[in-house]
C-alpha cells in the first residue's frame, strides 16, 4: 500500500516542476517593469530551517507575473544576486513558460536570459534535489508494487 502512495505522489506531485520538454515552452520577453527577490524561511522534510528564495517578475504592459520559487541554499542566493544584477542593467528579458500558462495570472518561468540570450538562470540548476526525490519514490514505488503483485500472483499460484 505504502507503495503505490509512494508511486502516486511521484507521478502526481513532480512531473510538472522536473519533466520538462523544450517543445513544450514558450519565450516571452519585453522590458522589465520590476523584478522581486523574497525570502521564505522555511522548515524542510527533515525538520531543518532553510531559507528560500523567490523571483517575481513584471514586465511593462503584462499583467501576469512570472516567477521562480523554491530556490535555496546560499550557492543559489549568489545567482539570483547576479540575476537581480543583470535584470536591473539591461531591463529587457527573456522567460521561459510552458504553453499551456501563457494566459494565467501567475507564471512559473524555468529559465531567464538576457536580451543578448545568455542565460541568468535555470530552473534546472536547482532540481537535483527534486529530481532525486522524484526517482527514489518512483523507484521505490515502482519496486513495491511489483513486488505486491508478483506476491499476489506466486500466492494465487501455490494456491
Amino acid at each position: 500500500m505504502i507503495s503505490i502512495i509512494m508511486l502516486i505522489g511521484a507521478i502526481l506531485y513532480f512531473p510538472k516542476q522536473l519533466i520538462v520538454f523544450e517543445s513544450s515552452l514558450i519565450k516571452v520577453n519585453g522590458e522589465v517593469h520590476e523584478i522581486v527577490k523574497k525570502e521564505i524561511d522555511n522548515i524542510n522534510s527533515f525538520g531543518i530551517n532553510e531559507r528560500l528564495y523567490n523571483l517575481e517578475l513584471r514586465y511593462k504592459n503584462d499583467p501576469a507575473i512570472y516567477y521562480l520559487k523554491d530556490i535555496g541554499n546560499i550557492k543559489y542566493y549568489l545567482k539570483v544576486e547576479d540575476v537581480l544584477r543583470a535584470v536591473n542593467k539591461t531591463r529587457s528579458v527573456e522567460v521561459w513558460i510552458h504553453k499551456n500558462d501563457k494566459n494565467k495570472k501567475n507564471i512559473q518561468f524555468f529559465q531567464i536570459a538576457d536580451d543578448e540570450g545568455n542565460i541568468l538562470f535555470s530552473l534546472n540548476d536547482i532540481d537535483a534535489h527534486k529530481k532525486f526525490k522524484f526517482y527514489l519514490l518512483l523507484g521505490l514505488g515502482l519496486l513495491g508494487t511489483l513486488s505486491f503483485v508478483i506476491n499476489i500472483y506466486y500466492h494465487a499460484k501455490s494456491s
